[in-house]
């Protein structure tokens, strides 16, 4: 089974799957993209589903240690994923040119594969019981994980590429699957 640990989050991914850190030390993207091009960043997995025609990229945040929600969901948060999703996808686009082995499985403009971005956050709990204070966190949590999904899953979905927000700012029952056979464990 693959696993990927990405800040302090292990993904765990069924063997069928295609699965590459995309921004590891020694991957293509530090050997071909960024030592080359400043600027760009990269999201940490990009990954296919077995039988697959699709691309899923993944970027991990922990917030745990935030001290203010607000500043785990604001707009700096949005524009870094979707930077990287389109310096990821250059990224793709080169690597098929330059016919890495590594990267070959994710070829997606040959094989025409449609791109989804999971952005998986992982906050620290707010107390079901708590204080004023506490519940105003919840809310405002809550509130600006809302928006920030409304606002990729339009402003990507424009781009045609899906999107999901994972995590929980609850505690997670682990490890929790998320999808199509790859699950979470949180160090």
């Amino acid at each position: 089974m693959p696993t990927i640990t990405e800040k302090n989050v292990d993904f765990d991914f069924l063997p069928e799957w295609e699965v590459v850190q995309y921004d590891a030390p020694s991957g293509f993207y530090r050997e071909m993209v960024i030592k080359y091009v400043q600027h760009i960043r990269g999201m940490d997995i990009v990954c296919r589903p077995p039988g697959s025609r699709r691309v899923v990229f993944v970027e991990a945040k922990d917030f745990r240690k935030e001290t203010d929600a607000k500043q785990t969901l604001n707009s700096t948060l949005q524009e870094s994923v979707l930077r990287k999703t389109i310096s990821t996808l250059g990224g793709l686009l080169i690597a098929e040119r330059a016919a890495s082995d590594e990267l070959r499985p994710m070829a997606i403009l040959q094989k025409e594969l449609p791109v989804t971005v999971v952005l998986f956050i992982v906050e620290r709990p707010v107390p079901p019981h708590s204080t004023t204070a506490d519940k105003l966190r919840r809310q405002t949590t809550i509130s600006g994980r809302n928006d920030l999904e409304q606002k990729l899953s339009v402003l990507l979905g424009a781009w045609g590429i899906g999107f999901q927000l994972r995590g929980s700012p609850t505690p997670l029952v682990l490890p929790t699957t998320i999808a199509d056979g790859w699950s979470v464990r949180i160090n």
